[in-house]
């Protein structure tokens, strides 16, 4: 099962979204974002601008109003920054330009992720997948 386009979208969302929220350049930063996008109670603290709200928003669209899997959706976008800071070398202007250059070919995105997180991708673009077929 492949992510679709839409669900890439929303993870880059989520990516940018947070980078929004916190100084990407610093490491304890980031650690920091990471964290408080995981924890609901924090991450409403962070939720601060209308993209932050609407990568949210997206997820929780995306996990068909879940509330189990939109965390899962958050916590994988969170554990991908490190992921995308490394692919930009922690250039907040390289992470803009990736995240628009994903949205042209998201595919190349899922290539560069850890063998960890690609399955745990591919878990929730299949349960994802088995939500739309109960719902269609």
């Amino acid at each position: 099962m492949k992510f679709q386009r839409g669900h890439f979208l929303i993870l880059s969302t989520l990516f940018a979204a947070s980078f929004s929220m916190g100084d990407p350049a610093v490491q304890e930063a980031s650690q920091k974002v990471q964290q408080e996008l995981k924890d609901p109670q924090q991450r409403q603290k962070l939720i601060t601008t209308p993209e932050a709200k609407s990568a949210i928003d997206g997820a929780g669209n995306l996990a068909g109003g879940d509330a189990a899997l939109q965390e899962e959706i958050i916590a994988l976008a969170a554990d991908l920054i490190p992921t995308l800071q490394q692919i930009s070398g922690n250039d907040p202007a390289k992470m803009a330009e990736y995240l628009e250059q994903v949205k042209r070919d998201p595919a190349s995105f899922a290539s560069r992720f850890p063998a960890a997180q690609q399955e745990q991708l591919r878990k929730i673009a299949e349960k994802i997948a088995q939500k739309n077929k109960k719902n269609p």
